[in-house]
């Protein structure tokens, strides 16, 4: 009885610890999100706009990993609760496709956040702004520990090379180059946007 006692505190202790170091990674993960945002929008009204849509996609994620107790995520999943309320709002067609593939929390969190910023810049800017306008999104695994995602706009406003990074792609880049040491490749084609994404899962 003794024994049962003492190995049920331990775990309660270790679920206690668990706990903590999730909550303690989702608040940084946010007040991060709120300071780079606030640093790089003009408005207050924009700045709303951008923080609220970036704490959602987190929310996605989050919620997914909780229903999978933390341990993986599903790509297909993750693609599909940040872009469905896109969707809905602009109501502008997107594709996806390629087998599934399980995904580590911190892989699935920086993905998220990822897709909900190429979907927001879209929306706003590039093929989904107008009725015309689709986007692909595909991916595969070239190999056995990596995925190569491609995200396709098209039928869409003429698209420009801008002269510097805006604060969308740089948070794209912080993600997959910085944070998942992945590899990065964003053509800005007269056709619409081409980014290429590889990382290790």
């Amino acid at each position: 009885m003794a024994a049962q006692i003492a190995r049920a505190e331990a775990d309660r202790e270790l679920l206690i610890h668990e706990l903590n170091h999730r909550v303690k990674n989702t608040l940084s993960a946010v007040q991060s999100i709120v300071n780079r945002t606030l640093r790089n929008t003009a408005t207050p009204a924009a700045a709303r706009e951008a923080v609220d849509a970036r704490i959602i996609a987190l929310s996605h994620a989050h919620n997914i990993l909780s229903r999978r107790m933390w341990e993986t995520a599903e790509l297909r999943e993750i693609v599909q609760s940040v872009l469905a309320p896109l969707r809905r709002k602009w109501r502008r067609p997107y594709s996806v496709g390629r087998p599934d593939v399980s995904l580590s929390p911190r892989v699935a969190i920086a993905l998220a956040m990822v897709l909900n910023e190429l979907a927001t810049n879209a929306a706003k800017y590039g093929a989904l702004s107008t009725a015309a306008g689709t986007v692909d999104l595909r991916w595969s695994r070239p190999e056995d520990k990596t995925l190569a995602m491609i995200w396709t706009e098209s039928g869409g406003p003429p698209v420009t090379p801008p002269e510097r990074p805006g604060y969308g792609s740089q948070f794209i880049a912080r993600c997959i180059t910085g944070e998942l040491r992945g590899r990065l490749r964003m053509d800005y084609l007269p056709t619409g946007l081409h980014c290429t994404i590889e990382i290790a899962v």
